[in-house]
């Protein structure tokens, strides 16, 4: 009977680690738009790409980066990386196709 309870409880607790383990569709979006990154850029992100916020935005002209004027007026992601400059430029924010997830820019920094 002991022995039945222990591998009861051992087997709950290896579903809750396992459960635990998979990973969201925003952390996979967040892991996908760093793998896009430029190492320098990286560099001012010491918290890495789980940090990072993830917003949808309708893209206006002349608030980003973002060179293919066909996605002014579109729906995309806004994916902000907190950064250990932002008290001198602001975080770390990409643009990127809903679609494709593709970064397609960047916000301006100051």
């Amino acid at each position: 009977m002991r022995g039945r309870i222990l591998s009861f409880m051992f087997l709950v607790l290896v579903c809750f680690l396992l459960s635990s383990c998979k990973s969201t569709p925003e952390d996979e979006l967040r892991k996908t738009v760093w793998d896009q990154l430029s190492e320098h850029t990286k560099e001012e992100l010491s918290d890495g790409w789980k940090n990072a916020t993830i917003t949808t935005e309708t893209l206006k002209a002349g608030i980003s980066s973002v060179k293919d004027s066909s996605y002014i007026g579109k729906e995309v992601y806004r994916v902000s990386f907190p950064s250990d400059r932002s008290y001198v430029l602001g975080n770390v924010t990409a643009f990127v196709d809903m679609d494709t997830k593709k970064v397609i820019g960047f916000d301006l920094r100051d």
